[in-house]
């Protein structure tokens, strides 16, 4: 509104040859703040010594601010030495009314004489004889207290009691105080009570009467009678009814149309402009209501990763364990055989890691966080996702199935390379091994890109396996000829690799225990565990025992052309 008042008064004939400027400063609610960025103003008049000056300004001809009374107060005594004009929009302590005091100090509302009246006439209106008082131990509390007892007492009103709160948040006894006057007014037996205080203390006020359950009748000062903060309160209407007094205001023409034509200049930042132009537009930040109850959705990123990932490592360990198996010799084949059954061990991969993200969520679960920058208007809301341990057991046990589809690949690699995958399994794992090794150290020292940083890594993984695992099988169903990938044509390689390695040891075959024929080859039935018949069952006997593992090393040493 000032800035449109200057501009109005540059674009019109009030002062010909003359065109206003301005400078703003933010006083931030602190007396020491508001001198401070005074006497950088009075620096440009000379009437302060300056360390170092750049820049040709003109002198400063009037200051508008501040806001509360007791800034006003500070800057009033700096600016009435060198008689420079104050004008306040806002500040309405009675002090400030001093002419000689502070003879350059102007305001345009009424001191707050003339509000206690009001505020005393109004109670005295209501027949409410029997009151209370809580004020800020400012001097716009001080003063407008004085004055209203004053008031309250040529109309017979007494007061029940007087509690005071400090004028700002960061002391140290704010919370204890805060208590103390809801004790207070909860124990009293008046059921009126005059705020003479800040917006920032009534709000943190009202909630402590929210939490304690405490309803009575509040009279509002001019400080936060107008305040959507307070009126927008969760719980707002437990605390009975508010009256508030304000000022009279009336439209200010043109104002409206100013804000719609504001522009930031090339290269600047104003945060304030920023957010008001998203208010007027349907886009922002948010396009629709955030339920900031669901946190235990936001972990649902990692849960579902790790049940998707578990389940799709199962698969493989199951896969790598049968190309294991299949080529040992029976008397190991056994042992292995009773424990192979894919269901089984698909199911239980996946329910223990189900089981480890429902013990995350039970001992760690997530809370809210909200973090706002002393810089800007923003608050940030956000998930906690607890202290990380869980996340971290729960890549441990999806490491510790890679590591052992691994080793069960890497046993298995030298099979007949044409029905041999192990290649692929030993790839993919490799890959997602490094992939979460890297991870562990930079997720631990990059605090703040920890999101993006874990979301690379599950992507990278993810794709490791589509395209080291996965791919090649689309290349096999999808461009190789279907004799080369029919399943008579895989069990017909697979017999005809047997038969070639027999015939390499002639001497083999002349045992009498050696049968054959399709003992000794892979059937069309059965191609799982158990698929390859070497004996009778009298090589379960001790002294045949030699003989199959002569036969075994020999067959694991023909010599392949390709193998990892």
């Amino acid at each position: 509104a000032v800035v449109h008042t200057i501009e109005t008064i540059n674009n019109s004939s009030y002062l010909p040859g003359v065109r206003l400027g301005y400078y703003i400063c933010d006083t931030c609610s602190d007396a020491s703040k508001a001198i401070q960025s005074t006497e950088r103003l009075l620096a440009v008049n000379g009437t302060l010594p300056v360390q170092c000056e750049v820049l040709e300004r003109p002198n400063v001809k009037a200051i508008i601010g501040a806001r509360f009374s007791e800034d006003s107060l500070a800057v009033a005594r700096l600016l009435s030495l060198y008689m420079v004009p104050q004008i306040s929009t806002t500040s309405s302590a009675q002090t400030l009314s001093d002419r000689v005091r502070y003879p350059a100090f102007l305001r345009t509302i009424p001191s707050d004489v003339h509000q206690t009246k009001a505020l005393a006439n109004f109670m005295k209106h209501f027949h409410w004889d029997w009151v209370g008082v809580v004020y800020g131990d400012d001097d716009y509390g001080k003063n407008a207290l004085q004055s209203f007892l004053a008031d309250a007492e040529n109309l017979d009103i007494c007061h029940a009691f007087k509690e005071v709160l400090p004028h700002y948040l960061a002391h140290d006894e704010i919370d204890k105080r805060i208590q103390e006057v809801a004790e207070t007014i909860r124990s009293s037996e008046a059921k009126v009570v005059l705020l003479i205080l800040k917006e920032e203390l009534v709000s943190k006020l009202f909630k402590e009467m929210i939490r304690q359950n405490i309803s009575r009748t509040w009279i509002a000062s001019d400080a936060w009678s107008m305040s959507r903060n307070i009126s927008r309160m969760d719980g707002i209407n437990q605390l009975g009814d508010i009256f508030g007094f304000t000022f009279i205001t009336g439209p200010n023409p043109g104002f409206k149309e100013f804000l719609h034509q504001l522009t930031l200049a090339q290269g600047s930042v104003n945060l304030f402009l920023e957010e008001y132009k998203q208010l007027g537009k349907d886009t922002g930040f948010l396009t629709e209501a955030v339920d900031i109850s669901t946190t235990y959705g936001e972990r649902g990123r990692q849960i579902l990763y790790a049940l998707g990932f578990s389940l799709a490592v199962s698969c493989i360990l199951v896969k790598a364990l049968r190309t294991f198996a299949t080529f040992l010799p029976p008397y190991r084949l056994e042992s292995i055989k009773r424990f192979y059954n894919p269901p089984v061990i698909i199911t239980c991969g996946t329910l223990i890691q189900v089981l480890i993200c429902i013990f995350w969520m039970i001992f760690d679960s997530p809370v809210v966080e909200t973090f706002q920058s002393d810089q800007s208007m923003l608050i940030t809301v956000q998930c906690n996702e607890g202290s990380g341990i869980g996340f971290a057991i729960m890549l441990c046990y999806i490491a510790l199935l890679a590591f052992i589809c691994f080793l069960l690949a890497f046993k298995g690699r030298k099979v007949p390379q044409r029905f041999n995958e192990t290649g692929h399994i030993i790839l993919s794992m490799l890959v997602y091994l490094f992939v979460w090794v890297c991870f562990t150290p930079v997720y631990i020292a990059k605090i703040n890109e920890r999101y993006s940083i874990q979301a690379a890594a599950i992507l990278v993984s993810c794709y490791g396996i589509i395209f080291c695992h996965f791919a090649p099988k689309w290349y096999m169903a999808l461009c190789k000829k279907k004799e080369e990938i029919s399943r008579e044509a895989y069990i017909a390689k697979a017999n005809n690799h047997i038969v070639d390695s027999i015939d390499l040891i002639p001497e083999i075959t002349e045992e009498p225990n050696f049968i054959m024929g399709s003992q000794n080859t892979i059937n069309s039935v059965d191609t799982g565990l158990g698929s390859i018949q070497l004996t009778r069952k009298e090589l379960h006997q001790e002294n045949n025992t030699d003989n199959m593992e002569f036969l075994y090393q020999t067959i694991r040493k023909r010599p392949r052309r390709k193998s990892i």
